[in-house]
């Protein structure tokens, strides 16, 4: 880098600040990236589609000059040249303007680029700009943002597929910058430009929005903001005819704190209309260990079929990952959500009492519930209700519910606690072969003791519903109720040692038919503390498994977790090194066992680095 910096005066003795800045940069064909060291929208600004870094030194020249009167204006020239040869060639010229003259306000980012490669050559103009003026009390303005972007076929001249053009302008009037209300109306207009199937530029859809939003903020504890929005969409179909569409969006969101914190209640609600896409998915495989699903063979067919995937519970069998496909078939919709959260702090506002006040201050409560549904436009009475929450009512297409209660004692206490949870999930959705719902009641008890500072008890309890329903897929369909009761023992020596000892007893059963399911597992870890060096950790598990039914099923895979039928046993070993300040080594070892089934090893090596 080679900078210069000077001080530069007018005839009216006004100090400008000039800095000019050359800049060179080379990457070897050969360097291998930890990570992305340029923007993040570098490729996007360069007009990258492909990467040739593999293949071909990259060079980077950078010129900047700037001048600076902070009362007058900014003013910036960027001259960027990019090559990967001989396939790049790419320069980009950027000029950066912020001004603001008694009441006016003026600000415009505008660039071009000019590529070529051995395929094609490309054209591309930027241009976000900023106009505005105060009013007395109110800022009226126009942004616009433009981008102009042409791919050409070097040897036909013809407009590649990619190229596009857009010009967005919106107009606006807000209040000025107030600690008490802040209010904006906003109108804006977009218009798209695709190619066409006779190669040129033509328009491909145009949207009119307009928005209004308030926010207040005067008093302390309150907070209140709302905004609405309607949209006026159109796309140019097959017979070039404008089809528009209309949707609107409102929303408010509430923030009040009581009693200095005592409780603090969130709230937000929002209703609109869109379009809802019926959704389908696949399972790519992909290496060993690197995906988050494994294929079951349960029909013994050879055959992967949807019902026949799972989440992985192993590293080495998550060979698959799921992938969502893109479907041409929509259902207009009325949509609602709505989030609450309720937390109550007795210790926030009697910390200072004595007595029974004094011992409520160790309980404390946190309450959320989480609404999002669907609706289809026949139902629209009921659509801006989120608290109408039929899961067998067809005309809802998308729901989900999540609502989870934390009574809690000693909650920050490192002696002793207890938390009291209560979850209840659903979900339902539409895929492409119909419905499919799943949900979870669920009741937790834990109980948290040290009694000494080299010992910690630990105690959780908990039963749970699971249901699934699938109108396609029969056998993923059932009621599973479990009780779960799990205890551990930690000792601490010498401050950097830590040995654990766990019983879990785990009891499921079939509501719909007749399996059940009985585990009873003992688990031994140890975490061994290297100062400068890293960590040390090891872990052996034993799991004793009743079935009463055949394993190879998706429901037996649910019921026994991934685990076999009789004795299983699960180990892992794990040496974390701090190579330096930078680096980290990780170096992983998991081994499995199950009864009449061969032994399974998985080795893992990985290496970070922190910037």
């Amino acid at each position: 880098n080679y900078v210069i910096r000077k001080m530069l005066f007018t005839k009216k003795k006004q100090k400008w600040d000039w800095n000019m800045i050359v800049s060179y940069e080379f990457m070897s064909k050969n360097f291998q990236l930890v990570e992305a060291i340029r923007e993040l929208e570098f490729s996007r600004m360069f007009n990258l589609s492909e990467d040739y870094s593999e293949q071909f030194d990259d060079h980077l020249f950078r010129f900047s000059t700037e001048f600076n009167q902070s009362k007058i204006a900014n003013l910036k020239y960027h001259l960027t040249y990019f090559s990967r040869l001989p396939v790049v060639n790419a320069l980009r010229n950027e000029i950066v303007v912020s001004t603001q003259f008694k009441s006016f306000t003026f600000n415009t980012i505008t660039s071009y680029l000019y590529s070529k490669n051995n395929n094609m050559f490309t054209s591309y103009i930027n241009t976000d700009n900023l106009i505005s003026k105060e009013v007395k009390y109110l800022v009226v303005g126009v942004k616009e943002n433009l981008e102009y972007d042409l791919f050409k076929d070097r040897l036909s001249n013809r407009l590649e597929i990619n190229s596009f053009a857009f010009n967005d302008i919106k107009f606006f009037i807000k209040n000025q910058d107030s600690t008490a209300y802040k209010y904006q109306l906003s109108y804006k207009n977009r218009v798209d430009h695709r190619v066409n199937n006779r190669n040129m530029l033509s328009l491909h859809s145009m949207v009119h929005e307009a928005q209004g939003i308030f926010e207040m903020t005067k008093l302390k504890n309150h907070k209140i903001r709302a905004i609405a929005t309607y949209r006026n969409s159109a796309l140019v179909d097959s017979a070039n005819l404008l089809r528009p569409e209309h949707y609107g969006v409102g929303s408010i969101d509430y923030t009040g704190r009581f009693l200095k914190n005592f409780i603090i209640l969130s709230t937000f609600y929002e209703v609109g209309n869109g379009m809802e896409q019926k959704r389908n998915y696949a399972f790519i495989k992909v290496f060993d260990g690197q995906g988050t699903h494994v294929w079951k063979d349960y029909n013994n067919n050879g055959i992967a079929e949807l019902d026949e995937f799972e989440i992985a519970l192993f590293r080495d069998e998550a060979n698959y990952i799921k992938v969502w496909l893109a479907s041409n078939d929509y259902v207009n919709t009325l949509n609602n959500q709505f989030s609450q959260t309720l937390q109550i702090r007795p210790a926030s506002l009697w910390y200072k009492k004595t007595g029974f006040l004094k011992f409520l201050t160790q309980f404390s409560n946190v309450t959320s519930l989480r609404i999002t549904q669907k609706n289809l436009r026949s139902n629209s009475i009921q659509a801006i209700n989120p608290f109408y929450f039929n899961s067998s009512d067809s005309n809802i297409i998308n729901q989900q519910w999540q609502f989870k209660n934390t009574f809690s004692y000693n909650h920050y206490s490192s002696i002793v606690g207890a938390d009291f949870i209560l979850q209840n999930n659903l979900n339902k959705s539409l895929l492409y072969y119909g419905f499919e719902q799943n949900r979870i009641n669920m009741q937790e008890f834990i109980f948290k003791l040290k009694p000494h500072k080299i010992l910690y008890f630990y105690s959780h309890y908990s039963h749970s519903l699971k249901k699934n329903d699938s109108e396609y897929f029969e056998s993923r369909n059932y009621q599973v109720d479990a009780h779960l009761i799990e205890n551990s023992l930690q000792l601490t020596l010498y401050n950097n040692f830590d040995i654990i000892l766990s019983y879990l007893y785990q009891y499921k059963r079939n509501l719909l038919q007749k399996e059940k399911a009985t585990r009873n597992q003992v688990e031994l870890s140890a975490l061994l503390k290297l100062p400068e060096i890293g960590n040390l950790s090891a872990k052996i598990e034993y799991a004793s498994i009743s079935y009463n039914e055949n394993d190879n099923s998706s429901l037996a895979y649910e019921m026994l977790e991934g685990l076999k039928i009789g004795n299983n046993f699960i180990w892992s070993l794990n040496f974390q090194i701090l190579v330096n300040k930078f680096l980290e080594l990780n170096l992983q070892y998991d081994g499995r066992s199950f009864e009449r089934k061969r032994l399974i090893h998985t080795g893992n090596l990985q290496l970070r680095a922190h910037f």
